[in-house]
This record gives structure tokens, sequence and C-alpha cells, in this order.
């Protein structure tokens, strides 16, 4: 599920990086992940299936691979923005057109 990989890795994102710009930055794209989420969520419980509450297990890898990221770095925005790039290739939450 992209989107729900998308709040929480830029979530994750957010909270691991110290630049405050760039922390409001990931915080936003976590909100329009999630927002993104929502409606195909709510769709499949109308139709009486269970909605994923988390994301994929390579994206949750790949949040773990931020934290470490994160913590090598200092928080360093650099690191995490590139974490964040790397994203794109799979096992990350970039979508296109960013």
């Amino acid at each position: 599920m992209t989107c729900k990989d998308g709040e929480l890795g830029y979530g994750t994102a957010a909270e691991s990086v110290h630049n405050t710009e760039l922390a409001s930055v990931f915080g936003e794209y976590s909100k329009q992940r999630g927002q993104s989420a929502r409606a195909p969520q709510s769709e499949v419980e109308r139709l009486g299936g269970a909605a994923a509450e988390s994301g994929t297990v390579g994206a949750t890898v790949f949040r773990g691979w931020i934290h470490l990221k994160a913590a090598l770095s200092g928080g360093g925005g650099g690191a995490i923005v590139l974490a964040c790039e790397s994203g794109s290739g799979g096992g990350g939450f970039r979508t296109s057109g960013e």
C-alpha cells in the first residue's frame, strides 16, 4: 500500500531530521499521503473488507534505514533527504511526480 508507506515513511523522516524546515516539508508529505490513503481504505471497508493499517514489510525495513541514517548523521538533513530520494527505487516510500 504505497500511500500508507509514504505516510509512515515521511513521518519517520520528519521525526528524524533536525532541520525544522525539512521536518515541516516531510510532515506535509506524510499528511498528504495519509489523506490519499484514506479514500481507498474507506471504499474497502464499505465493500466489507479490512483496510490495511500498516505499510509493507519492505517499507518498514526502509524506515529502519532512515532511523539508522539519522543516528549516524546526527539528524543531518542531507542524509535523510538522500534516503527519501533513494526510496523511489522500490522498498522506500516516494511516489512518482515528486
